[in-house]
């Protein structure tokens, strides 16, 4: 659709690189609702018409290639349009924590995490939840922390059922309960979170919340094995050390320390 209202002044428009002119409001319009990138009335690409959609992509390539300046730059640009797009404050926030193609700072990266937050993001509010729980940045404040992990948890991000099944099974911030740390890490291992696939597994070895299985836990070892998970893999050679639920291998012990350093 090609907004037909006259433009009043210079300040409202957006000359494109084919000469035509548009509203600047129907420009960040077109990129806010990923346009194709193109003057709708000759259809010339233009470089200033790019979809948040796409710059988000290409800032997600770049980080992938480790080009984390040139991510920021792209993640800020697309705030500048749309500060409520979740997903680049989300990724500016964790540049930010990580002081990856910016300094880092913790005061922005929490800001950045809060403003996902408000959008929808359930992963920043997870790692505001990560920051409240090791007090990185805040004042550590473990009862926040899991109010924050429960509404990332119960908006379907997996990650945070982990980091429960971790308080409970600690007893950080909540009473200590194995039965309901396990419930977590299973929940957490059929998302797919490798890391609560290991937990679920040192759960079975020890008999904590579940009735101790050695083969569930070689099971599940073997799982975060697989997935790079360097602890299964001592945890994994310790029961062929030991002949814990398999038989006694002590080379297959060594390489899989080995492969944990």
């Amino acid at each position: 659709m090609i907004c037909l209202e006259g433009i009043i002044n210079e300040g409202e428009a957006r000359k494109l690189v084919c000469g035509h002119v548009l509203h600047t409001e129907c420009a960040l319009e077109m990129r806010r609702f990923a346009s194709s990138g193109c003057c709708p009335m000759c259809r010339a690409a233009d470089p200033n018409l790019t979809s948040l959609q796409r710059l988000f992509q290409d800032a997600a390539g770049l980080h992938a290639r480790g080009v984390y300046p040139e991510a920021a730059n792209l993640l800020t640009e697309i705030l500048k349009i749309d500060p409520m797009h979740g997903k680049a404050a989300h990724s500016l926030g964790f540049l930010h924590a990580k002081g990856q193609g910016v300094d880092q700072d913790f005061g922005r990266a929490k800001q950045l995490y809060e403003q996902a937050r408000e959008a929808g993001c359930e992963r920043a509010t997870t790692n505001l939840g990560c920051m409240y729980e090791n007090g990185t940045g805040v004042e550590r404040n473990l009862e926040k922390a899991k109010e924050l992990y429960e509404e990332a948890h119960h908006a379907g991000n997996a990650l945070a059922t982990n980091n429960l099944g971790y308080l409970y099974l600690m007893g950080r911030g909540v009473e200590k309960n194995l039965e309901k740390s396990a419930y977590f890490f299973r929940l957490a291992h059929q998302h797919g979170v490798k890391n609560a696939t290991f937990n679920l597994g040192y759960m079975y070895e020890k008999g904590l919340g579940v009735k101790q299985s050695f083969p569930m836990a070689k099971e599940l070892y073997e799982d975060a094995h697989q997935a790079g998970i360097p602890l299964a893999r001592i945890n994994l050679g310790l029961m062929y050390e030991k002949g814990l639920g398999v038989e006694q291998n002590m080379e297959r012990a060594k390489e899989l320390y080995q492969l944990a350093k």
